[in-house]
This record gives C-alpha cells, structure tokens and sequence, in this order.
C-alpha cells in the first residue's frame, strides 16, 4: 500500500491497520499531548492522543522528513 493508498482510507481503517497490523516504534509526550510512531507499509505513521479529551485527535502518514526528524533522538 502506498501512503497515497493510505491517506485516501477512512480514518477508522487506518486506525486498525495500523494498530492490529504496524509496528510500535517509539513515543513521545508533550503537555497533555502522547504521539506514538508506528511503522506500517514502507511508511510511518504517527497517532496523536490527547489524555486530558481521552481519544486520538489526529493520525499523520509520512515516509521521511521533519515528522520524522522529532523521533530521531531516540536512535
């Protein structure tokens, strides 16, 4: 699947996928704000959770670049 394949997906389907089949990679939080990174496909995907809403608030696909760059310290 490509990350245009993805992006085009409902966001129900991209949760799924990615939590029941990507790979954890890494977590950070900032404020009230968690951002997990997941590996799915070739691509990165990263799930916005807000603690204080209690649910995801947003899911990013990207292959490189600056969203990628803010996990790099963990390598």
């Amino acid at each position: 699947m490509t990350i245009n394949e993805f992006n085009l997906l409902e966001n129900h389907i991209k949760f799924d996928l990615t939590f029941n089949q990507g790979t954890f990679i890494e977590y950070f939080i900032n404020g009230n704000q968690r951002f997990a990174l997941y590996s799915i496909f070739k691509l990165y995907v990263e799930v916005e959770y807000n603690s204080i809403e209690n649910k995801i608030v947003n899911i990013i696909s990207f292959d490189d670049g600056e969203l990628l760059e803010k996990y790099s310290f963990f390598r």
